[in-house]
């Protein structure tokens, strides 16, 4: 574990994290720290404590608006994969508006169309691992014919 020295709202604070992983820590420090800014500056809330509640309340519903949107395309990549792998649809609402920041709103649009894209990469690779195997089915079977054909020909020479 390593330590990294961070500010959020004007305070230091001493985090730990396993290593490897501080630029991914200090990325969430800078996006806590934005957010409880921006939420400070409203004006409408000053308080450390509000600021960093409504700052939690935020993240927590990106999280698992995110989270609701990558079971539904695991969902949707599951069921393409059983139908023959027919191309992943687009979905109707993406993800619902952030109670308290547009902003959240758009990153999670963004991740949500990136994770979207990712299944659909998946899915063109697997159709192209499909169609390499039918093809690869197709050759053996043409040699499996050619084989009995030729043992069809020798058993009339004997």
């Amino acid at each position: 574990m390593s330590q990294i020295e961070a500010r959020i709202l004007q305070q230091d604070y001493v985090l730990t994290c396993p290593e490897g992983q501080e630029d991914m820590l200090l990325a969430a420090v800078q996006r806590v720290d934005a957010d409880m800014e921006r939420i400070r500056n409203t004006g409408k809330v000053r308080a450390r404590e509000r600021v960093g509640v409504l700052a939690a309340v935020n993240l927590a519903f990106e999280s698992a608006s995110l989270y609701t949107r990558v079971q539904e395309l695991e969902q949707e990549l599951e069921l393409t994969l059983e139908n023959g792998l027919a191309p992943v649809a687009p979905a109707a609402d993406p993800l619902p508006a952030a109670p308290l920041e547009d902003t959240l709103q758009e990153d999670a649009l963004q991740q949500a169309q990136q994770a979207q894209e990712e299944a659909q990469a998946l899915a063109a690779q697997l159709q192209e691992l499909l169609a390499l195997r039918e093809h690869e089915l197709q050759q053996a079977q043409a040699l499996i014919e050619r084989l009995e054909t030729a043992l069809e020909v020798d058993s009339k020479l004997l």
